[in-house]
């Protein structure tokens, strides 16, 4: 299907795919900014099965939750880590909507045993297009920014996913200006959009509208999620949630953020898409952590890497 006005790139893009796997890239509860995709690929009679790079403490997982090595299957009934486990409250939250209700985990590691997870995921739900999800913008940072935000996690997931073969591959942010905590100037996101735009790797924005299904089922499961983990409630998707409904500016959903400024606005609300393989061609470093095994090499390469790096200088918003 051609892209036009009419026919949102991200939908032409996944438009013959039937079987689409939805990953969270960065970990905690980046799967939810997946969630509307979810519902609207599921609404229109595809199957769309979530996945997320998990920060629960998923070793201590009885053996038969693991589909694979490195993957686990996380249903509603999965036992244990009652205190912080994103994946069970989601698939709690999906069966009490009649919705499919596995949810895919992955522990953290290097790039090959992501992939070989990934794979594995991919031949047995016979996928034939992958979306990473990032809850906020620095899988976009190409790696010579002010800052890199928290690049460990997403970085492993693009390189493994950059080396499925898979007929659509593609990334997805929600979020944005959420990792200005992180230490991310958005003059140089918009820059890296604007650059990925020139090499026809951008495929455009899509809001998700404040009384559609999908950001109704979104704001329900996050709070949901929130409740179910009331000691580390999402940052991301509390400001998120609230930005769907037409919330703005310094808007606390949670004490964590005390203390803080927040920003809380509409573009918060809205799906940045890329081509995947076009994503990870602009990444200075992504070469670099191909053989991990570990998530410390992964972080010990990028930091190598930026003490070799000029980082650009950061701007503000001239407007």
């Amino acid at each position: 299907m051609v892209p036009s006005l009419a026919v949102p790139p991200l939908f032409a893009a996944l438009s013959d795919a039937r079987s689409v796997l939805i990953a969270g890239a960065g970990g905690g509860f980046d799967v939810y900014a997946g969630l509307p995709l979810a519902v609207s690929l599921l609404d229109a009679g595809r199957r769309a099965h979530l996945a997320n790079l998990s920060f629960s403490e998923l070793e201590l997982l009885e053996p038969g939750a693991w589909a694979a090595e490195n993957l686990a299957a996380v249903t509603p009934d999965t036992a244990g880590l009652d205190d912080y486990f994103p994946e069970r409250a989601l698939a709690r939250w999906l069966a009490a909507h009649d919705l499919p209700s596995t949810v895919y985990a992955f522990p953290k590691t290097g790039v090959q045993p992501l992939r070989a997870a990934y794979r594995h995921l991919v031949d047995t739900l016979a996928v034939d297009a992958v979306v990473l999800i990032d809850g906020g913008t620095d899988i976009l940072m190409r790696g010579d920014e002010a800052g890199l935000g928290t690049p460990v996690e997403d970085m492993t997931s693009l390189a493994a996913v950059a080396g499925l073969d898979v007929p659509v591959r593609l990334v997805v942010c929600l979020g944005f200006g959420i990792d200005a905590y992180h230490g991310v100037n958005h003059t140089q996101v918009l820059e890296n959009i604007a650059a990925l735009d020139r090499d026809g790797a951008y495929l455009g924005a899509l809001s998700i509208p404040n009384t559609s299904r999908e950001a109704e089922l979104y704001r329900d499961a996050v709070a949901y999620g929130q409740e179910a983990t009331p000691l580390l409630p999402s940052i991301v998707h509390g400001q998120i949630a609230a930005a769907t409904r037409g919330a703005s500016g310094d808007l606390h959903v949670t004490p964590r953020t005390r203390g803080s400024t927040l920003f809380v606005n509409p573009l918060m609300a809205v799906y940045f898409s890329f081509d995947l393989a076009g994503l990870a061609r602009r990444s200075l470093y992504l070469d670099r952590l191909e053989d991990t095994y570990g998530r410390r090499q992964v972080a010990s390469r990028i930091e190598a890497f930026r003490e070799e790096v000029e980082p650009r200088a950061p701007r503000a918003f001239p407007h």
